[in-house]
């Protein structure tokens, strides 16, 4: 039989007549959802079993989750369970997606790069190669790095970039007969994303195939300069 408002309210735990203390009752509601009445809470949890096994999954306290909507709520487990879906892996999936939005959400406020984007890998690739460089190769590689692959490209998750993405960034080098600049970013833009790979945080690079088919030709000495 269902649950009613008014047996809600009045439930309350029993005493146990082996020591005295409350203990806590369970009230079936039907469908294998009940409510659990402690001294100090009204708990909805909902009994079902998945591949052969009991779990139990709280679907939230009384009253700010009423009956309607805890039924609601046990219906659409029971769909889950219907479609092969351990509701109680879906609710830890829930759970870490909510713990990574809020983590983002923080990154973002404090003003850092997403581990995933292109400015952190090569933030990280260039800390990886300095101690291989001298402090002024460094500085310099530095400073055409941001200019020309963290400025344009570095909010773009590592494993989300496309070759046209790449190619655009080329082009604009090209059109401006930067062609010393170009090599220089060119091979650095595919050793970044080989770093990617390396580290796991990308599984392709799409610099590769752009870098090969360029011609570097010979820059103009009175219009272009390595910047």
């Amino acid at each position: 039989m269902a649950l009613t408002i008014k047996g809600i309210e009045a439930a309350k735990p029993r005493p146990d007549k082996k020591n005295g203390k409350l203990k806590t009752v369970r009230l079936a509601d039907g469908n294998g959802l009940y409510l659990e009445v402690t001294e100090t809470s009204k708990l909805w949890r909902a009994r079902y079993a998945f591949e052969g096994k009991e779990q139990m999954l709280s679907l939230g306290k009384y009253p700010v989750v009423g009956p309607k909507e805890a039924r609601e709520k046990n219906f659409l487990l029971r769909q889950q369970i219907s479609q092969g879906i351990n509701p109680a892996l879906e609710r830890k999936k829930e759970k870490s997606l909510i713990k990574e939005a809020i983590k983002e959400e923080k990154r973002i406020a404090r003003g850092e790069a997403h581990p995933l984007s292109v400015e952190a890998v090569a933030l990280e690739w260039l800390e990886d190669v300095r101690k291989r460089w001298k402090q002024s190769t460094y500085d310099g590689e530095k400073k055409r790095i941001i200019k020309h692959i963290i400025t344009p490209l570095g909010a773009m998750r590592i494993d989300e970039v496309k070759p046209s993405d790449v190619r655009s960034l080329f082009e604009k080098m090209e059109a401006e007969n930067k062609f010393d600049t170009l090599r220089k970013i060119a091979e650095n833009t595919v050793r970044i994303f080989n770093f990617g790979i390396a580290v796991g945080k990308c599984e392709n690079n799409p610099a590769y195939s752009i870098w090969k088919g360029l011609s570097f030709r010979r820059p103009d000495p009175h219009r272009d300069s390595v910047t």
